[in-house]
């Protein structure tokens, strides 16, 4: 069984680019393997394997995916947070700010 959990950090405004970035090249990391994921299950196919395990693969795939998508909309929501406390709160910089990206697991 899968479980996700929020994780909460305390950052300075001017951190949460930084932090997003890492965020950022952490899921296009896991991106990158994915084209290949799939081919792997495309050759499994012509091959004659079960379909039964590929589909499994394949559900696996897309909760990665799933995951991914997750991930680059706590990202979204990050630099939303940035841009509107940037813009109402400039002199706040060095405040600290609650920076949440939920974990997954795969």
């Amino acid at each position: 069984m899968v479980k996700a959990i929020n994780i909460s950090l305390k950052r300075t405004l001017k951190e949460l680019p930084e932090e997003t970035a890492e965020l950022l090249i952490s899921t296009a990391r896991k991106i990158s393997i994915v084209p290949r994921c799939v081919e792997t299950i495309a050759e499994k196919l012509r091959a004659g394997e079960d379909a039964r395990h590929c589909l499994i693969d394949l559900e696996e795939v897309r909760l990665s995916l799933y995951n991914m998508d997750t991930r680059l909309g706590d990202c979204m929501g990050i630099l939303e947070g940035y841009i509107h406390h940037s813009k109402a709160a400039a002199p706040l910089d060095d405040e600290a700010v609650d920076f949440e990206p939920s974990s997954e697991s795969e």
